[in-house]
């Protein structure tokens, strides 16, 4: 996402106006809501979402995963390890204000692969930072492997739409930062992200909230 703001932006409003509406469409979705004591029922606590989607089940991100992988860092003194050829190695400086990823400053070589068993992530995936820059996503577009600070999440599409599940975890980052552990930094560890707290409504239902945050952050976007 540009940080320029254009004429069009400016006439709409101020710079930060517009960049705040992009930032709220996720953030507002402080989490589910519980709506009858008893029956265990859930629904999405948004303003916007709320006519979108039907009751839905609350669970934790680990019911609606296939699989979640860990990234590493080969020596980086070493220079057999890494190859402008090789599989690009993400880092978070490469996913940062991105909401997909389509390339790396670094890759590695296929004896940088081996030292680490990475095995490289298909593109759909969607990463996950868990160390310092907590709780940022973005969906990968190329095959790759990450550092140790991002895990790739490949969801259960019985379950999960992988757009849903991005805007889910967008809205989940205020709640991971007040939530992590902390020493000389905050971070999470794979578990703690296989447990989050995820709503699960519909597949039906998570395409329509899916593509009304796409169409609403897009308009947005056009105006940055």
């Amino acid at each position: 996402m540009s940080g320029k703001v254009s004429g069009k932006a400016a006439s709409a409003g101020s710079a930060e106006n517009v960049v705040g509406k992009r930032h709220s469409v996720s953030t507002k979705i402080k989490g589910p809501a519980r709506t009858n004591e008893g029956d265990g029922k859930r629904i999405l606590a948004h303003p916007w979402l709320g006519p979108l989607c039907n009751v839905t089940q609350l669970g934790r991100l680990k019911h609606g995963l296939e699989n979640l992988q860990a990234g590493g860092t080969p020596d980086t003194e070493n220079p057999d390890f890494w190859s402008d050829e090789g599989v690009p190695w993400i880092a978070i400086s490469d996913m940062s204000g991105c909401d997909f990823v389509e390339g790396a400053a670094k890759r590695v070589s296929p004896a940088g692969l081996g030292s680490k068993r990475l095995v490289p992530l298909p593109p759909g995936t969607l990463l996950y930072s868990m160390y310092a820059s907590l709780g940022f996503v973005a969906e990968l577009k190329i095959p790759a492997v990450t550092n140790q600070a991002i895990v790739g999440l490949t969801v259960n599409s019985k379950k999960l739409l992988t757009r849903y599940a991005y805007w889910q975890l967008k809205a989940l980052q205020s709640y991971v930062i007040e939530s992590a552990s902390s020493n000389t930094q905050d971070n999470l560890n794979a578990e703690k992200v296989r447990n989050l707290p995820f709503a699960f409504p519909t597949l039906a239902d998570q395409t329509r909230i899916a593509n009304f945050l796409d169409e609403k952050t897009a308009r947005i976007d056009a105006l940055i």
